[in-house]
């Protein structure tokens, strides 16, 4: 019946977003997670200075409303400043709250192939890959702004289909403002933009002009304030990161680990 149909679906979904969460909480106890000095254990096994920046950082935003971390955006110390306020600032602690919100692709990427493929089973597929694909079990767990990058990028897909299915300038406007809080994260996903504007322009071919005027108003009303902090502290007007050649794109891969 519809209603048993319906319900096997829920069901099966609901499964998958709790397999990611299993596999994703184990990950994190194997890698870290019962270390008294994670710092120390990330330094020892991959690029954890860095992780210590950002603790750092968000301790000082929390306590201070003052960002310190002048060489990184903004967005993963803040994020960690946050739950810092909620009163959650050991890494496990932190780690644990990804791991939670990065289980949610599975729904976004339900969502994404039911409406690519307009059959629910369909959506299925991405979601169950999206749970148990040993890059993003793992990466969710890292204290790291990369361990945002793949829900990001689901949220930004999701968002550019929905204008495909009815093109208007808030739909643009909310591919923007996600691209660039994305951006705050990792600045190698400003990248976004391009193929987020061709996109507009096709599916808004007949009045392109409002949607992207929307589309690059969300971007940079989030992502100009940054450029002019950079600016102000550094001489610089800078919407990434501070790294140069390719470590911009690449993350900590310039680095030896």
């Amino acid at each position: 019946t519809w209603l048993g149909a319906r319900w096997a679906l829920v069901s099966i979904l609901s499964g998958s977003v709790l397999c990611a969460l299993v596999l994703r909480y184990f990950l994190i106890i194997l890698s870290g997670g019962l270390e008294e000095d994670f710092i120390a254990w990330g330094l020892k096994n991959y690029f954890g200075g860095i992780t210590g920046g950002y603790l750092g950082a968000a301790k000082t935003l929390a306590d201070t409303g003052v960002y310190t971390l002048y060489g990184y955006p903004p967005g993963y110390a803040a994020f960690v400043a946050i739950l810092h306020k909620f009163g959650l600032g050991e890494p496990t602690e932190i780690r644990l709250v990804q791991a939670g919100l990065d289980a949610l692709g599975c729904l976004i990427a339900y969502w994404l192939a039911a409406r690519m493929f307009k059959s629910r089973v369909a959506g299925l597929v991405p979601a169950g890959l999206y749970a148990v694909m040993p890059l993003w079990t793992f990466g969710a767990g890292a204290m790291l702004a990369e361990a945002f990058s793949p829900l990001f990028l689901l949220s930004v897909l999701a968002l550019m289909w929905r204008f495909k299915e009815r093109a208007s300038w808030p739909r643009a406007l909310a591919i923007g403002l996600v691209i660039a809080v994305a951006a705050l994260f990792r600045p190698d996903l400003i990248l976004l933009m391009g193929p987020a504007g061709l996109w507009v322009i096709w599916h808004a071919f007949r009045k392109p002009w409002a949607p992207m005027a929307a589309l690059v108003a969300g971007f940079a009303i989030l992502i100009l304030p940054w450029g002019l902090f950079n600016l102000h502290h550094n001489g610089k007007f800078r919407v990434t990161g501070a790294a140069g050649f390719y470590g911009l794109w690449t993350g900590v891969g310039q680095a030896p680990n």
